[in-house]
């Protein structure tokens, strides 16, 4: 009886001392530094105005901002095939364009605006990925 005694003792003894040193001891050992918070970037489509008629146009502010400060020289890519040659973002971080709704055209259409950062280059360092936005433009007919 008292090698059965000892024998769970034992487990009981060991058990608390590997959970403690699993959950307690290692991860404090072998945790690293957070990795640095990555920059907000902002990507705002504002259509002025906002509704138009079928055939009508629209001129579209696209505004980029990082941590709320304007991102020049930001590629800005309106659909698929404007990526071969996006337009960029000047003072400001704005990029102004028109768009001519169809004529038929449905009620509404909502687009993706996205920014490709790569290269963009601000007084500390150089910036690289990729954010987005969707655009959307309401038609109505008269």
């Amino acid at each position: 009886m008292g090698k059965w005694l000892a024998g769970i003792l034992a487990a009981l003894i060991g058990g608390t001392v590997l959970w403690f040193l699993t959950n307690a001891v290692f991860p404090r050992l072998i945790q690293s530094d957070p990795a640095p918070v990555p920059a907000e970037i902002r990507v705002e489509c504002i259509p002025l105005p906002a509704t138009v008629s079928p055939g009508g146009t629209t001129e579209l502010t696209i505004r980029v901002t990082r941590n709320g400060a304007p991102v020049e020289g930001a590629a800005v890519i309106f659909k698929p095939e404007d990526a071969a040659s996006p337009a960029r973002t000047v003072s400001g971080g704005i990029l102004r364009t028109t768009w001519t709704a169809p004529n038929p055209s449905a009620g509404a259409y909502i687009f993706p605006v996205n920014v490709d950062l790569k290269g963009v280059r601000t007084a500390t360092e150089e910036l690289d990925g990729y954010s987005g936005t969707n655009c959307q433009v309401l038609v109505h007919w008269p």
